[in-house]
């Protein structure tokens, strides 16, 4: 999760005992959203697109996405919901993706930090990146590879597919093989 670096982030647990992020102080990302989404979309590979499961509320000019042809990285803007202001932005790939995809994605924080003046939240850890601290970045991977291998426990596998509806399908019809 992206968000401006004068705001701070709490994770808070909801009535069902899922954490939630939540983002205290107001400060937006970036000057605009027309701003903001020119500089998400002069960073190499990277497109806007429309996920398959949008709600009513969503918008279609809330996402983007990083696809190098080996991986698919999704960068959604507010919930997918349209302001004139940027909140926060989420950066997300589903755990089917190439090993190698954390990497990029990882990378795709790091710039867009540099780019933004923006910290980088890690939803696994539950704690903002340092991209200088190499031991929290041993941590974060090792929590991707956990979850990757609990959901497809093949460490040969990869497919680039999106997050969200088309991955769960992908998922069922694992079932059915």
């Amino acid at each position: 999760m992206i968000f401006d670096k004068r705001n701070k982030a709490l994770m808070i647990p909801d009535e069902y005992g899922d954490n939630i992020l939540d983002i205290i102080g107001g400060f937006v990302v970036g000057e605009s959203f027309l701003g903001t989404v020119e500089i998400i979309s002069s960073i190499p590979n990277v497109s806007s697109y429309s996920p398959l499961d949008l709600y009513s509320f969503q918008s279609p000019r809330c996402y983007y996405v990083f696809d190098d042809g080996n991986c698919i990285i999704e960068i959604e803007i507010n919930c997918g919901e349209f302001s004139d202001w940027i909140e926060e932005i989420s950066i997300r790939f589903a755990v089917s993706n190439p090993i190698e995809t954390f990497e990029k994605a990882i990378g795709l924080c790091k710039s867009l930090s540099e780019m933004l003046s923006v910290d980088v939240y890690d939803m696994q850890l539950k704690q903002t990146m340092d991209f200088t601290n190499e031991i929290q970045a041993i941590h974060s991977k090792k929590c991707f590879l956990e979850k990757r291998w609990k959901l497809i426990q093949d460490d040969t596998f990869s497919f680039p597919l999106h997050c969200g509806r088309a991955f769960w399908e992908w998922i069922r019809n694992l079932d059915k093989t």
